[in-house]
This record gives C-alpha cells, sequence and structure tokens, in this order.
C-alpha cells in the first residue's frame, strides 16, 4: 500500500454511503448460519428460555438431534404462539440461536428473497418491490439490503426503482428520516429527461428550503443533486456552503460526504473541479483536516505551503498533523519533501508521531 493510501482515512464504505445499514439482513443472516428453521413458541420463561414447534428447516437439515421440536434461550422474549425464522451458528459443539419475529407476510418476504449466490443487481431487483413496504420488517429489510449494496450495483438494478416512489417518500412524513439519504441519491440514477429534470427540481427545492443545523438525508440530496445537475450543482453547493464562512458545520460536513461519493461514483465534474471547491474550507480549521485528505485522494497538489502552514502542535492538533505529513509524504513534489523537513525540524516528535500512526494504518490496511 503507498503513502497516498495510508491518508485516506476517510474513505467511502462498500455500501451506500447515505445509508444506515447497521445490521446484517435476514438473506445475510440466512447464508451465514449452519441452521435455519421456522418454528411456533410453545412455551417461554422470564429468561427467555422457549420451547418451540418446528415448522420447516430452511437449512441444516439432518443438524438437530430432534427436528420438531428446539429448546433454547433466544435473543429476545417473544409472545405466545409467535412464528419465528430461528438461525444458528455453530460455536465449537454447540449451535447458538437467535430468532425473528415474522408473519405470513414477512415469512413469504423472506422465502422468496434470492440468495446471495444470485448476482446483486438481480437480488436487488428482488428488494426493490419491497421498499416502504406496509409490513414494517419487510420494509426495513429491504431498505437495509439497499444499504449493504455498492452504489455501482446499486446503478445496475435502478431500472426497478420507481422514481414517482422515490420522490413521494422523500416529501413523506410516514417515511423514516434514515432512509431518505439513500431515496435521494437513487433520485439521481433516474434515466429519463423528465424524470431526471423533475428529480433535479425536487432536489433542488429541498436543498434551498430552509432548515436547521440537522438535516437527515441532507448528504444524500446533494449526492442526487449532483448526479442530476453535474456542475450546476457543484456551482450552487459551493455558493451556498463551501464558499460561505457562514453555513451550518451539518451542511458542511454533508456537502463533504456527497463530494467524495461523486469523486468515486460521478463522471461529470472533473477531480480539478471538486478540489476547487474543497479548498475554500481551507479556511475553516474544524473542517481543514478532511479537507487534506480529500485533496489528497484527488491527487491536488497545488497548495503544499498552504497545507504546511496548518500543521499544528499540542494534543488538540493530532488530527491535522496527521493529515498534513500524510498529504506532504504523499504528494511526489520537491516542495513537499522541503515543507515536511522543516516541520521535522520544527516538531521532530510530533512528526515522528504522525509518522508512526501512518505506518500503523499501513500494517493494518495489508
Amino acid at each position: 500500500m503507498n503513502t497516498l493510501a495510508l491518508i485516506l482515512t476517510a474513505h467511502l464504505a462498500a455500501g451506500c454511503p447515505f445509508c444506515t445499514a447497521v445490521k446484517p439482513t435476514l438473506t445475510q443472516q440466512r447464508d451465514a448460519a449452519t441452521v435455519v428453521l421456522v418454528a411456533e413458541v410453545d412455551s417461554i420463561n422470564d429468561a427467555s428460555f422457549a420451547a418451540l414447534r418446528i415448522h420447516q428447516i430452511l437449512k441444516g437439515k439432518g443438524q438437530l438431534a430432534d427436528e420438531s421440536t428446539l429448546r433454547t434461550r433466544l435473543n429476545f422474549k417473544p409472545a405466545m404462539g409467535s412464528l419465528l425464522v430461528c438461525f444458528a451458528a455453530r460455536d465449537a459443539s454447540e449451535l447458538q440461536w437467535t430468532a425473528t419475529a415474522v408473519n405470513e407476510t414477512s415469512l413469504a418476504y423472506f422465502a422468496g428473497a434470492p440468495e446471495l449466490r444470485e448476482t446483486a443487481a438481480k437480488r436487488l431487483r428482488y428488494f426493490a418491490r419491497f421498499l416502504e413496504h406496509p409490513d414494517a420488517m419487510v420494509a426495513e429489510d429491504a431498505y437495509l439490503e439497499f444499504g449493504h449494496a455498492p452504489f455501482d450495483v446499486v446503478a445496475q438494478a435502478s431500472d426497478a426503482l420507481s422514481m414517482v416512489k422515490l420522490r413521494d417518500w422523500l416529501a413523506s412524513d410516514r417515511v423514516p428520516e434514515v432512509r431518505k439519504g439513500f431515496y435521494a441519491v437513487a433520485l439521481g440514477l433516474a434515466k429519463t429527461a423528465d424524470d431526471r429534470r423533475t428529480n433535479a427540481a425536487v432536489l433542488h427545492k429541498l436543498i434551498t428550503a430552509a432548515d436547521d443545523d440537522f438535516r437527515a438525508g441532507f448528504d444524500g440530496m446533494l449526492a442526487g443533486y449532483l448526479l442530476l445537475d453535474g456542475k450546476k450543482a457543484l456551482v450552487e453547493i459551493d455558493q451556498r456552503i463551501l464558499n460561505n464562512p457562514m453555513a451550518a458545520q451539518g451542511d458542511v460536513r454533508h456537502a463533504l460526504t456527497a463530494l467524495r461519493f461523486y469523486a468515486e461514483s460521478g463522471s461529470e465534474i472533473s477531480h480539478a473541479e471538486i478540489s476547487n471547491a474543497l479548498r475554500h474550507l481551507l479556511r475553516r480549521l474544524e473542517f481543514a483536516d478532511r479537507v487534506i485528505i480529500d485533496l489528497a485522494r484527488l491527487q491536488d497538489w497545488s497548495d503544499v505551503s498552504q497545507i504546511s502552514a496548518l500543521y499544528r502542535t499540542g494534543e488538540e492538533g493530532r488530527a491535522m498533523r496527521q493529515a498534513v505529513v500524510g498529504y506532504l509524504k504523499a504528494c511526489p513534489k520537491k516542495q513537499a519533501s522541503d515543507e515536511l523537513a522543516k516541520l521535522k525540524a520544527m516538531d521532530p516528535q510530533g512528526v515522528a508521531a504522525a509518522l508512526e500512526t501512518l505506518t500503523k494504518l499501513d500494517g493494518a490496511g495489508q
């Protein structure tokens, strides 16, 4: 791994950067389990130790001594008579069980879900039908499937997404706010000219609406707008947020996430144009270390002196030191090595500590 890779500690996650996919999906649990079965709760005590009547073994036939009943401690306390999908992972010689309560609707959804060995885009086309399903568990799990998927795979399955529904969900108070970032960026995948114009207008209205410092899904709105309106959107974001010293901190953080995403997934705006916009934030020290990392990611080496001057000593300057030292170490210009030598002479311990951290990051990334 080269030095440039070491300083990109703010890299995008493999899945959607605007999603809150913080737990595994049902199909991920199915794939990881040794045994999967459907059972009904016959009895349960206060310690969540349950007696279950097995209806169907979906995976792992022959793994159980008794395939009609199961007695085990569960990860929650279900109601008597509840229908459960139970997953078991083998820990040494024992099966450790977790369970999810289901009904006829969610069980049919789970039973029909494509296995992980299917192509990712084909799988997402199945789950697209269940986004914002009336059954809350189904709706959440379908959303999680998209949240875990890389954006290029989501783009391959975008023909299964209804632009009309996405716009409606963004405007709906009934849709959880945490999902709106994904629905907003998905608007950027529209194919027809009419949908692209309409989607851009919707996102522009949401972006320019007055609001407080916290706007759920705002990063996804900015990213979707960039995908739809390209350079025009960048100018708007630059004027409103990046080059606006009064812009709310939350809006700036969202803009950084959106631009980081676009640099990897977009095509109309050049890296040089993104860098030019980002450099305005070098004047805001609370964001400068993140911007330095992004400039290195974009291989923009035009601000060596300015970035070197942002080096900070003391405990509170640790993140900035690592960003500056990493940038100078990665930069191929002689000016960068000269600046790094000056910093070593000024603060040998601080630079050494920053380089040690980068080396550890390199080892962790091997």
